[in-house]
């Protein structure tokens, strides 16, 4: 009994330990469990540390089989195998050689963004499963959009613009860079503004930004904001509308040096007779001449076109027409302003008219009354901001107002030309216009 007894024990504890690696809990089931490490099957090997990659990053996975069937590669978002909702298959059914280590690399153009997957090889035959000891997350791309200005807009040089933005980045925090870009391309160098250089993401809240354009060239500027999550990753959104920063500018001329100033004023003369002259002091117009500024401007509310000028009534015919948004040509038999908001200041009828012309012809006249003296030198300030005209002489405020639509031609030039015929000489003293040249 002793000898039989001894000899079945040894057999018990024999086969205890033959199968005791096997048939433990610690290797997990693969389902409903997170098996870690390695099992009596497999042992996972790489990747050996957590990762954050973009997607189609290929990622290195390692491992060793410790038994002759095939196995199964998966990538899994909850950790949970027994779950296949979140769940990607890498390879399934891999031969498998015992002892031999493995390596493959998976493609993770096919797991979504923003998530961190756990990477498990399992049996293919049975329930033996191993986790790799680093997980890995596929970077989900930040995104931005420019909320204002949201249509295109003028400011005059000073002006403070608010731009508004929201970024998002599900897995990192982003950070957004915002320009103010001349030609909206931000591959060109040396032509952007950076108003943001990396204002953290708030979660999809709207945030500001201050764009101060007082020291900014006139022009006309795209507005881009560029979110990035430091992973190589970055989105780029465009503002719907684009700035105009208008910068008011002058130019002025006393009429001092005799000779007319080319740089600033172009002069036609319609007709055999026709003549500008500076001479003492003095621009000389006589039988209807164009003296048109070179500059063209843009009347805006932002920033009106301001025509400054003292002129001398020489006679009581005298009749001197300011013509703003014109394009410097004439019509007609008697070279009548073609296009443009023209300004009369009519010695003869002892009147002050503001009238449209669009392609010769004119619409109503707003008219005012005003006693013209001869040998009298008057002082005229006319204001354009694109959609109403106002004239002031010497102290009458609000002389004529007219509400005119915002017409632009194809050059917006000040003309200066008297309107009698054909005799009588109109001159003009000094003039400077104030406003924001066309860019």
């Amino acid at each position: 009994m002793q000898r039989t007894q001894g000899t079945s024990t040894y057999a018990f504890w024999l086969l205890v330990w033959l199968l005791g690696p096997c048939s433990g809990g610690g290797s997990g089931d693969g389902g409903g469990g997170t098996p870690t490490g390695g099992s009596a099957a497999i042992e996972m090997l790489a990747p050996a540390g957590d990762a954050t990659v973009r997607p189609g990053t290929s990622v290195e996975i390692r491992y060793v089989p410790h038994g002759p069937a095939g196995v199964d590669i998966l990538a899994d978002a909850d950790g949970d195998l027994g779950t296949t909702d979140e769940q990607v298959v890498i390879a399934a059914d891999r031969p498998a050689v015992a002892g031999v280590e493995e390596s493959l690399t998976w493609n993770t153009s096919g797991a979504t963004a923003g998530r961190t997957y756990r990477l498990f090889a399992r049996d293919s035959d049975g329930p033996d499963a191993a986790a790799a000891p680093g997980r890995v997350t596929v970077n989900a791309a930040p995104a931005v959009t420019i909320l204002q200005p949201s249509g295109d807009a003028e400011v005059s040089a000073g002006d403070m613009v608010a731009v508004w933005f929201v970024a998002d980045d599900p897995d990192d925090v982003a950070a957004t860079a915002v320009y103010a870009d001349r030609d909206g391309n931000l591959a060109t160098a040396g032509d952007r503004i950076v108003l943001e250089s990396a204002r953290p993401e708030a979660n999809g809240t709207a945030q500001q930004t201050t764009w101060n354009t007082a020291q900014v060239a006139a022009g006309t500027y795209s507005i881009l904001g560029v979110c990035s999550d430091g992973l190589g990753d970055s989105a780029v959104a465009r503002a719907p509308g684009r700035l105009t920063v208008l910068r008011g500018e002058s130019v002025s001329d006393d009429f001092e040096d005799g000779v007319i100033d080319a740089s600033l004023w172009d002069v036609s003369t319609p007709f055999l007779g026709s003549s500008a002259r500076e001479t003492g002091g003095r621009l000389e117009m006589s039988t209807r001449p164009y003296v048109a500024s070179v500059d063209e401007w843009r009347p805006t509310a932002a920033t009106p076109l301001v025509v400054d000028l003292s002129f001398l009534v020489t006679s009581e015919s005298n009749e001197l027409n300011v013509v703003t948004r014109s394009d410097g040509q004439w019509q007609g038999a008697f070279a009548e302003p073609s296009n443009g908001i023209v300004v009369d200041f009519s010695a003869d009828s002892d009147l002050v008219r503001i009238v449209q012309v669009v392609g010769g012809g004119a619409g109503p006249a707003q008219n005012a009354s005003f006693a013209f003296a001869a040998n009298t030198v008057y002082r005229v300030r006319i204001v354009d901001d694109g959609d109403l005209v106002r004239v002031f002489v010497n102290d009458m405020n609000d002389s004529v107002v007219e509400a005119v639509r915002s017409t632009t031609f194809p050059e917006n030039r000040v003309v200066f030309t008297n309107h009698e015929f054909p005799f009588g000489i109109t001159a003009l003293t000094e003039v400077t216009i104030t406003g924001a040249r066309n860019s």
